[in-house]
């Protein structure tokens, strides 16, 4: 029978999974081993393996579980919201509040699914294409028609490099970090102007409280 999480108690599912994240942060998923995953989480490997087949394969759903919820959460924040930097806007506030929700989160989300590579480097950069499908919604009209998505995939890349700059560092991830990214991505598409707006424009009221 293959491994699945859910075949798993509860409570050692979050124990592996707290474990987990324990090690994304210190000393890091690519210094990690099961071994010390078991030893954190208090958990027999045969009970590790009925669960999952191996540290990287936890890793995924882990990080999975986590995407899905970002993405739900920016779903709901971009809904109703008509105009396209408005959306970019809620979106931006409500990634950023996620990363500063739990620092281990923060870690594996930007870092450890990065450096892994294989399958959680797939799963990450299908994040990224979530967030860049978001973005390069700005090519539906007036001059941003002209462009590529290759506008996108500068603008969230240079970004993204931020964000694991900052994470990678162990950073505060302030909110006044977001007029200036918006205005980054603002730029390209609608112009000095509007990204200079972005400058002075306060986080949107449905923002969670922190």
């Amino acid at each position: 029978m293959a491994p699945d999480p859910s075949r798993l108690d509860e409570r050692d599912r979050t124990r592996i999974r707290e474990a987990l994240l324990d090690l994304c942060l210190e000393p890091g998923f690519r210094r990690a081993d099961l071994l010390m995953l078991l030893g954190r989480a208090g958990v027999d490997q045969a009970t590790f393996q009925s669960g999952y087949l191996d540290l990287e394969d936890c890793l995924c759903h882990v990080f999975s579980d986590a995407r899905d919820e970002l993405f739900a959460r920016v779903e709901a924040a971009v809904e109703g919201r008509p105009e396209w930097r408005d959306r970019i806007r809620a979106t931006a506030y409500v990634f950023l509040d996620f990363l500063n929700e739990d620092r281990r989160v923060a870690h594996m989300s930007v870092v450890d699914v990065r450096e892994a590579g294989g399958r959680p480097q797939m799963l990450s950069d299908q994040s990224f294409q979530f967030f860049l499908d978001l973005l390069d919604e700005a090519r539906g009209a007036g001059p941003a028609q002209t462009m590529s998505r290759a506008t996108a995939e500068a603008v969230l890349g240079g970004i993204s490099l931020q964000l694991f700059a900052a994470v990678a560092a162990d950073r505060a991830l302030d909110a006044e970090l977001i007029p200036g990214m918006m205005y980054t991505a603002v730029l390209p598409y609608l112009g000095r102007e509007a990204a200079t707006e972005e400058l002075n424009i306060p986080p949107p009221t449905t923002r969670r409280d922190r």
